[in-house]
């Protein structure tokens, strides 16, 4: 059974960010995280890297902090663009055993750069990559 299924969108808002998932995500308070989303079969987890801290991260684009972030973070992966959306897809195997798949999809504002990392688990990601796909293209800033 797909969760998302019977679900109805839902507009969630961090401000500055605004994202539209659906009424099966609730949000949950993480240490070291902007934003969490959390459903029973997926999560959205939002970092934010301000220019106030790293100024030259304000001359970066997309693409080059996406890199940047990538490597940082030793993530075996290829960054991509498709429908103007600089994104990575990578899996996760945790000591649970449990396998998660994420896609990170990066954001630029006038003052920073958004990462939002959606996961579900490896055997959902099929199902769930249209409804990502369309959740990060719902992300605005004010």
């Amino acid at each position: 059974v797909f969760f998302e299924k019977e679900a109805k969108p839902k507009l969630f808002t961090v401000s500055p960010m605004t994202i539209q998932l659906t009424d099966k995500f609730e949000e949950t308070n993480e240490d070291g995280f902007f934003a969490v989303f959390e459903s029973k079969e997926a999560v959205v987890i939002v970092t934010v890297e301000e220019f106030a801290s790293a100024p030259m991260l304000a001359e970066f684009t997309c693409e080059e902090y996406g890199a940047a972030f990538i490597q940082v973070n030793e993530i075996d992966t290829v960054l991509q663009t498709e429908d103007c959306l600089t994104f990575f897809k990578y899996k996760v195997k945790m000591e649970s055993g449990n396998n998660y798949h994420y896609t990170g999809y990066i954001y630029k504002t006038d003052d920073a750069f958004y990462v939002l990392r959606f996961a579900t688990y490896v055997s959902k990601a099929e199902t769930y990559a249209p409804l990502i796909k369309e959740w990060a293209s719902s992300v605005k800033f004010e």
